[in-house]
């Protein structure tokens, strides 16, 4: 699929439906990727991880998609993983807060060999507590 500078596809992965992403995530491509992964989600696919190692850049539309994607997969007692390995990508999502919400990893194999935790990130209605 291609969209403005954002390419994408879906592989199947065991448990898992990987979403990989190249190029920049922004106002321009979200939202034909949100009605693709709005289909696989109302198609039954329950648990899914981003690949970001592939993104160059992410906006705020792009952040609001990964948020807005959290939240539909948790409402289907899904799982949502991220991967990156990219400094970019990995500072937007730590200086926005955003990071703490998601399970991320480094690689693709760490995101499909992790176990399954109780609860992915924080609560949304509890930040966690500043040490």
């Amino acid at each position: 699929m291609a969209s403005s500078n954002l390419d994408y596809r879906i592989e199947n992965h065991g448990d898992f439906q990987v979403v990989i992403l190249v190029g920049e995530v922004d106002i321009a491509g979200v939202p034909s990727l949100k009605s693709f992964v709005e289909e696989k989600i109302a198609a039954g696919t329950m648990d899914l991880v981003y690949d970001l190692s592939q993104v160059d850049a992410i906006d705020s539309t792009g952040l609001g998609f990964l948020v807005w994607s959290r939240k539909r997969v948790r409402e289907q007692s899904g799982r949502l993983r991220l991967v990156t390995d990219r400094p970019q990508v990995q500072r937007v999502l730590r200086l926005t807060g955003l990071g703490r919400l998601f399970e991320t990893y480094l690689t693709l194999q760490e995101a499909l060999d992790a176990p399954m935790l109780p609860e992915a990130g924080y609560p949304d209605t509890y930040p966690p507590e500043r040490r």
